[in-house]
Protein backbone atom coordinates (compact mmCIF):
# COMPACT_ATOMS: atom_id res chain seq x y z
CA UNK A 1 0.00 0.00 0.00
CA UNK A 2 1.59 3.72 -0.51
CA UNK A 3 0.45 5.86 2.13
CA UNK A 4 1.18 9.72 2.04
CA UNK A 5 1.21 12.48 4.95
CA UNK A 6 0.41 15.43 4.44
CA UNK A 7 -0.01 18.76 6.77
CA UNK A 8 1.57 21.23 7.78
CA UNK A 9 4.88 21.75 9.91
CA UNK A 10 4.73 20.51 13.88
CA UNK A 11 1.00 18.44 13.63
CA UNK A 12 3.22 14.85 13.89
CA UNK A 13 3.16 13.43 10.36
CA UNK A 14 6.91 12.13 11.35
CA UNK A 15 6.28 10.75 14.38
CA UNK A 16 2.96 9.61 13.37
CA UNK A 17 4.51 7.89 10.91
CA UNK A 18 7.21 5.98 12.50
CA UNK A 19 4.70 4.94 15.15
CA UNK A 20 2.48 3.14 11.81
CA UNK A 21 5.10 1.72 10.10
CA UNK A 22 6.25 -0.01 13.09
CA UNK A 23 3.17 -1.47 13.21
CA UNK A 24 2.34 -2.82 10.40
CA UNK A 25 6.00 -4.01 9.80
CA UNK A 26 7.04 -1.62 7.15
CA UNK A 27 5.12 -3.30 4.62
CA UNK A 28 4.24 -0.31 3.00
CA UNK A 29 5.68 2.34 0.66
CA UNK A 30 5.48 5.72 3.06
CA UNK A 31 5.87 9.27 1.75
CA UNK A 32 6.05 12.01 4.43
CA UNK A 33 4.94 15.14 2.43
CA UNK A 34 4.73 14.50 -1.24
CA UNK A 35 2.95 15.95 -4.39
CA UNK A 36 0.60 17.82 -2.28
CA UNK A 37 3.17 20.04 -0.32
CA UNK A 38 4.53 20.40 -3.63
CA UNK A 39 1.24 22.28 -4.39
CA UNK A 40 0.78 23.77 -1.19
CA UNK A 41 3.82 25.49 -0.43
CA UNK A 42 4.05 26.60 -4.05
CA UNK A 43 0.82 28.27 -3.69
CA UNK A 44 1.59 30.07 -0.52
CA UNK A 45 5.40 31.17 -1.20
CA UNK A 46 3.74 32.02 -4.86
CA UNK A 47 6.76 29.50 -6.13
CA UNK A 48 4.83 28.22 -9.07
CA UNK A 49 3.33 29.76 -11.97
CA UNK A 50 -0.34 29.06 -12.28
CA UNK A 51 0.12 26.45 -15.26
CA UNK A 52 3.08 25.36 -13.11
CA UNK A 53 0.51 24.24 -10.41
CA UNK A 54 -1.87 23.04 -12.86
CA UNK A 55 0.76 20.58 -14.20
CA UNK A 56 1.31 19.43 -9.97
CA UNK A 57 -2.62 18.62 -9.83
CA UNK A 58 -2.38 16.96 -13.12
CA UNK A 59 0.50 14.76 -11.68
CA UNK A 60 -0.91 14.38 -8.22
CA UNK A 61 -4.36 13.18 -10.34
CA UNK A 62 -2.44 10.92 -12.36
CA UNK A 63 0.03 9.32 -9.60
CA UNK A 64 -3.41 8.68 -7.42
CA UNK A 65 -4.87 7.02 -10.48
CA UNK A 66 -1.83 5.08 -11.02
CA UNK A 67 -1.13 3.55 -7.39
CA UNK A 68 -4.33 4.08 -5.52
CA UNK A 69 -2.36 5.50 -2.55
CA UNK A 70 -4.05 6.52 0.98
CA UNK A 71 -3.88 10.10 2.01
CA UNK A 72 -3.48 10.89 5.98
CA UNK A 73 -3.59 14.44 6.63
CA UNK A 74 -2.80 15.56 10.14
CA UNK A 75 -3.53 18.90 11.09
CA UNK A 76 -3.72 21.26 14.05
CA UNK A 77 -5.31 24.47 14.63
CA UNK A 78 -2.77 27.49 14.23
CA UNK A 79 -2.26 28.79 17.81
CA UNK A 80 -1.11 24.73 18.45
CA UNK A 81 0.72 24.44 16.40
CA UNK A 82 2.52 27.99 17.10
CA UNK A 83 2.68 26.68 20.72
CA UNK A 84 4.41 23.46 19.37
CA UNK A 85 6.71 25.19 17.01
CA UNK A 86 7.76 27.32 20.53
CA UNK A 87 8.45 24.41 22.75
CA UNK A 88 10.42 22.34 20.26
CA UNK A 89 12.29 25.87 19.21
CA UNK A 90 11.87 24.87 15.82
CA UNK A 91 12.83 27.66 13.38
CA UNK A 92 10.06 30.77 14.11
CA UNK A 93 7.16 30.52 11.81
CA UNK A 94 4.83 33.46 10.86
CA UNK A 95 1.37 33.24 11.99
CA UNK A 96 0.23 34.42 9.26
CA UNK A 97 2.08 31.95 6.94
CA UNK A 98 0.59 29.01 9.20
CA UNK A 99 -2.87 30.47 8.59
CA UNK A 100 -2.36 30.44 4.65
CA UNK A 101 -0.66 26.93 4.84
CA UNK A 102 -2.98 25.29 6.80
CA UNK A 103 -5.83 27.09 4.58
CA UNK A 104 -4.34 25.93 1.80
CA UNK A 105 -3.42 22.25 2.91
CA UNK A 106 -7.20 22.20 3.99
CA UNK A 107 -8.20 23.13 0.09
CA UNK A 108 -6.00 21.01 -1.35
CA UNK A 109 -7.52 17.73 0.45
CA UNK A 110 -11.05 18.87 -0.83
CA UNK A 111 -9.68 18.81 -4.37
CA UNK A 112 -7.30 15.85 -4.22
CA UNK A 113 -8.58 12.50 -6.41
CA UNK A 114 -7.86 10.26 -3.52
CA UNK A 115 -10.36 7.70 -3.16
CA UNK A 116 -8.93 6.98 0.51
CA UNK A 117 -8.27 9.60 2.81
CA UNK A 118 -8.24 10.50 6.66
CA UNK A 119 -8.09 14.08 8.25
CA UNK A 120 -7.12 13.70 11.87
CA UNK A 121 -7.26 16.97 14.18
CA UNK A 122 -3.63 15.98 16.43
CA UNK A 123 -4.91 18.48 19.13
CA UNK A 124 -7.68 16.89 19.76
CA UNK A 125 -6.42 12.99 20.42
CA UNK A 126 -3.36 11.61 22.08
CA UNK A 127 -0.26 10.13 19.48
CA UNK A 128 -1.52 6.32 20.37
CA UNK A 129 -5.42 7.41 19.89
CA UNK A 130 -3.78 8.96 16.29
CA UNK A 131 -2.45 5.85 15.77
CA UNK A 132 -4.74 3.64 16.46
CA UNK A 133 -7.52 5.59 13.97
CA UNK A 134 -4.76 5.45 11.14
CA UNK A 135 -4.27 1.47 11.53
CA UNK A 136 -7.85 1.14 11.87
CA UNK A 137 -8.38 3.23 8.89
CA UNK A 138 -6.04 1.31 6.84
CA UNK A 139 -7.14 -2.20 7.43
CA UNK A 140 -10.55 -0.89 6.10
CA UNK A 141 -8.84 0.16 3.19
CA UNK A 142 -7.34 -3.33 2.65
CA UNK A 143 -10.50 -5.04 3.60
CA UNK A 144 -12.48 -2.83 0.72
Amino acid sequence: MYIIYEGPDQVGKTTTRKLVEEQRNGKDVVIDRFIGSNIVYGTVNIRYTLEELRYLYIDDFLFVAKFKPVLIYLYAPVNVLLERIKKDRHEEIDEGHLINTSTEYDRYYERCGYKNKIKINTSKFKQTEVVKQIIKFLKNVENK
